[in-house]
């Protein structure tokens, strides 16, 4: 219930309009929620609150919520932020990735994935960004190939499974391939 969540943090703000993790969760609801702008506004706020200046999780959200914007410029100024912040955090590396996959920075963006992975093998969340990587690339079996070793670790992410039915069609397994977005679809039906 995003908009009741939405209200209650409204009134925590009120009380205390200086309070860095009301304006993150209210960013968060509202990210949830689909409302991208006005989440990119909750964070920027709790990034301006915080000491660091901003922590490295308002920034890797504010950059996810670029991203879902399509504002992949700002998406990776925010997680120049956070790496700078912390050089070794895996989810800033892992965003760096996907966002720089999308930008078609390919060899850059496998770079950050290999290096998000040397700090913490067997990620499923990084073998997907790198899966996303390859399927991008136009490389199918190496896609499929990262999909599968991020399905060992979870079964049941859908990105996963609808990347590699997306590799599977590219390779010409038209029934592996929508079995396994359909199966994608189960889990997440907005994946």
């Amino acid at each position: 219930d995003y908009d009741r969540a939405i209200e209650d943090i409204s009134q925590a703000v009120k009380m205390d309009p200086l309070c860095y993790a009301g304006f993150y969760a209210r960013g968060t609801a509202y990210d949830l929620k689909g409302d991208r702008s006005r989440a990119i506004a909750g964070y920027s706020r709790a990034i301006e609150l915080s000491p660091a200046p901003g922590t490295i999780d308002a920034f890797i959200w504010r950059n996810r919520a670029h991203s879902r914007k399509g504002d992949y410029d700002h998406a990776l100024q925010d997680i120049d932020q956070a790496l700078k912040l912390d050089p070794r955090d895996i989810a800033a590396l892992s965003s760096r990735c996907y966002v720089l996959a999308i930008a078609g920075a390919f060899d850059k963006a496998l770079a950050y994935c290999n290096e998000a992975l040397r700090i913490r093998p067997n990620t499923a969340s990084i073998l997907d960004s790198r899966g996303f990587t390859y399927l991008k690339m136009g490389s199918p079996d190496e896609a499929i190939a990262a999909f599968d070793a991020a399905l060992q670790i979870d079964r049941k992410m859908a990105s996963s499974l609808y990347g590699r039915g997306t590799a599977k069609r590219l390779k010409g397994d038209a029934a592996g391939g929508d079995a396994d977005i359909e199966a994608a679809r189960a889990i997440r039906p907005s994946v």
